[in-house]
């Protein structure tokens, strides 16, 4: 069973994702999708966090060492995160001057996010899914959007049939019913592709309750006790009225084709790495790639460090020279080695200037260093 809840049109839509989040749709840090020029989509890798994966603006007012700070702590604990989140629920704004500002900068970067961007105006973060719930006619990137919402819906449609599963939609109180704009683009979506869907809204109704206030907790809009289990008997009554779903299972008739990750996995660990150390270092397509295996989330928590000494100290920023190397440092992410199946692989470009050599290491919050590993003049190749 999928719930799908109101916000998941906005998570599976890159562009609109990147913008609720502040990083750049290019970049985002959890697995995604992305559209190739011949319009096709496809999955896509989660790119380690970065300061260079944000969107910078000039429209924030906060101090540099306030945004270092909580970037910091957001990407290292998930309770900071939520933390974050709820301060700006909780202190909503009339207009988001940094938005607004981001859609300008994407506008500019390049005609296709101008075209797809073009006649949507947001104020504030808070209305971004608004449209796809209310909006009889929607923007072009919203269209965009139910194009992702579609693909994400054929993922699990092709890996619920690969495992000899049946598969349903379960609504969530959010949605609304049928008449409501989001509820109908939804089904419509999911009736093209054979998935049935559950009306929770509906089933809520019929008990006697108000979905939107008597299913989730007073200072929290997850289900509580009540909305667990009318979730569990709208399911259960829909699979009592539709008992021909629970005989069609049957066992796979042929092996499951390697997901995306895994072929990017064994292309690149098909190759010599460039060093040997608790990640093994590649270098290839001007991108330094990391790989581990077997790897847990333990591995990938602490900070990473990428110091790329280059050929020429003039190619260094003017506030670099004095260190001679340019550095980044970054998080893997907390749910990617999970993701993964126990198997890490990270990517990070070359800087545009060449490179003498490269460092790489981990170190812990209190800075100090984990691991270290350094790559050779001669490994680094291509045309940087």
């Amino acid at each position: 069973m999928l719930v799908f809840v109101d916000n998941d049109f906005v998570n599976n839509a890159p562009i609109l994702e990147g913008l609720n989040r502040g990083v750049d749709p290019d970049r985002l840090t959890e697995v995604s999708a992305t559209r190739a020029a011949d319009g096709t989509i496809t999955l896509q890798l989660p790119h380690p966090y970065s300061p260079e994966s944000r969107l910078a603006t000039m429209a924030s007012t906060s101090p540099p060492w306030y945004s270092r700070v909580t970037d910091r702590l957001s990407g290292m604990s998930p309770f900071a995160k939520w933390l974050e989140i709820k301060t700006k629920a909780w202190f909503p704004a009339d207009t988001d001057p940094e938005l607004i500002a981001w859609v300008a900068l994407l506008s500019r970067r390049s005609p296709r996010y101008a075209a797809l961007l073009d006649g949507w105006r947001p104020t504030t973060r808070g209305d971004i899914q608004a449209p796809f719930l209310y909006a009889q006619d929607l923007p072009p990137v919203y269209e965009d959007g139910l194009d992702f919402t579609a693909f994400a819906l054929d993922q699990f449609r092709e890996r619920a049939a690969r495992d000899g599963a049946a598969l349903v939609i379960l609504t969530s109180n959010y949605m609304g019913t049928r008449g409501d704009l989001g509820f109908d683009r939804l089904t419509a979506l999911a009736e093209a592709r054979g998935i049935p869907v559950i009306d929770y809204h509906d089933y809520v109704l019929r008990q006697g309750a108000e979905p939107r206030r008597d299913t989730r907790w007073e200072h929290d809009n997850h289900w509580n006790i009540a909305g667990h289990r009318w979730a569990a008997e709208a399911l259960l009554e829909y699979l009592k009225e539709n008992q021909e779903i629970c005989t069609r299972r049957k066992s796979p008739t042929s092996p499951a084709p390697l997901p995306s990750w895994r072929k990017d996995y064994e292309s690149i660990a098909s190759g010599e790495p460039a060093v040997r150390s608790d990640f093994d270092i590649y270098l290839r397509e001007n991108t330094v790639s990391y790989l581990k295996s077997p790897c847990s989330a333990a591995d990938v928590q602490a900070e990473f460090f990428l110091h790329f000494v280059p050929e020429d100290l003039e190619d260094l920023p003017a506030d670099r020279r004095q260190y001679g190397f340019g550095r980044v440092n970054f998080h893997y992410g907390n749910t990617a080695a999970l993701a993964f199946g126990g198997q890490c692989i990270m990517e990070y470009p070359l800087p545009d200037y060449p490179v003498a050599r490269i460092r790489t290491g981990q170190f812990t919050p209190e800075g100090d260093r984990i691991w270290m590993a350094e790559v050779p003049v001669g490994a680094v190749e291509g045309d940087r």
